[in-house]
């Protein structure tokens, strides 16, 4: 085969992560907002009737939230992020005196308790679907007309039959093949359909400089003169092929990287992005991010490798 396809089946977003009322991730919740139970009964027994000027929840956790905000370098955390990825020594440095090192870790796997991701059975996720898939069918605020589908169709009927019709949301799939085979181009035809036929906008990070604007343009135009007399989704009939392929367009987003840093950086953010973005789209006539494309995930990683073999290699040949 030229090319396979490895679909992996997640949980709905709201099982993958807590969220809070802002939309942020449980990664970026600041540590001032973290329930105050992580706190209570944090001491030791002998240590918390020895002390009586940190004995209560409130006070040791003020304590700790000063410690931690005006450390210095990589030992500054004001968010669960900044705070997990301190080691305990580094950790017990920063608290010290106020927590012993049990102490330390008895704080770290609190705050991972209360934020890390919930497990959930086959039963939850399948519940969690099917009712994803009614509340997509109904209305969205302020449009009416706007319908999601839980398959983006591939634009090739062959492929969506084995796909049982199409890619599916809220799922991760990986498209593996030679150099040439149309990986890209069969994303970038992915981007068009999800807006014209599945109702929802992308964000395409390029990681490999071969995304062609020009040819997204192509396919926005082809499709959408091939739907101008029958749409589906958020393409309005009576629009010119033009202004439907340049809808299309405005509800792709490009982002393009080099480095695996400013990769892992980015999807961490992403949430806070897509958030955004489908608040945005209940007020306007922008589209909800239904497709994330990475093309490809493996080129920074591939890249970051050959810098430091060519970089260890120049070492060794200056050693000689």
């Amino acid at each position: 085969y030229d090319a396979v396809i490895h679909c992996y089946r997640l949980p709905t977003m709201e099982h993958q992560t807590a969220v809070d009322g802002n939309g942020t991730t449980a990664a970026h919740r600041l540590l001032s907002d973290l329930p105050s139970s992580i706190f209570e009964n944090l001491l030791s027994p002998h240590r918390a009737n020895s002390n009586n000027q940190i004995t209560t929840s409130n006070n040791l956790r003020q304590q700790i939230l000063s410690k931690l905000s005006l450390a210095e370098g990589n030992d500054k955390a004001d968010t669960v992020r900044e705070l997990l990825k301190i080691s305990e020594t580094a950790l017990l440095r920063v608290l010290d005196p106020l927590l012993t090192i049990l102490e330390c870790r008895r704080l770290i796997a609190r705050v991972h308790g209360a934020c890390a991701v919930r497990p959930c059975s086959a039963l939850q996720v399948s519940r969690s679907t099917r009712s994803r898939s009614d509340n997509d069918n109904n209305s969205v605020s302020g449009h009416p007309s706007r319908q999601f589908s839980e398959k983006i169709s591939t634009g090739l009927s062959a492929l969506d039959n084995y796909l049982r019709g199409g890619f599916a949301t809220g799922s991760i799939t990986e498209v593996v093949g030679r150099a040439g085979v149309g990986k890209t181009h069969l994303a970038q035809q992915l981007c068009v359909l999800a807006a014209t036929m599945s109702g929802g906008g992308a964000i395409f990070i390029d990681t490999e400089n071969k995304l062609s604007l020009v040819r997204l343009e192509e396919i926005a135009l082809n499709r959408s003169r091939r739907q101008n007399n029958g749409s589906s989704g958020d393409v309005q009939d009576g629009r010119s092929p033009n202004d439907i392929a340049n809808y299309v367009l405005e509800n792709v987003t490009v982002r393009s990287f080099l480095s695996t840093k400013e990769l892992l950086e980015t999807l961490d953010e992403l949430r806070l992005e897509i958030t955004a973005r489908n608040k945005e789209a209940e007020t306007n006539n922008r589209l909800p991010v239904r497709l994330l494309v990475i093309d490809s995930i493996a080129a920074p990683i591939r890249r970051d490798f050959d810098m430091m073999s060519s970089s260890s290699s120049r070492s060794s040949r200056s050693a000689a």
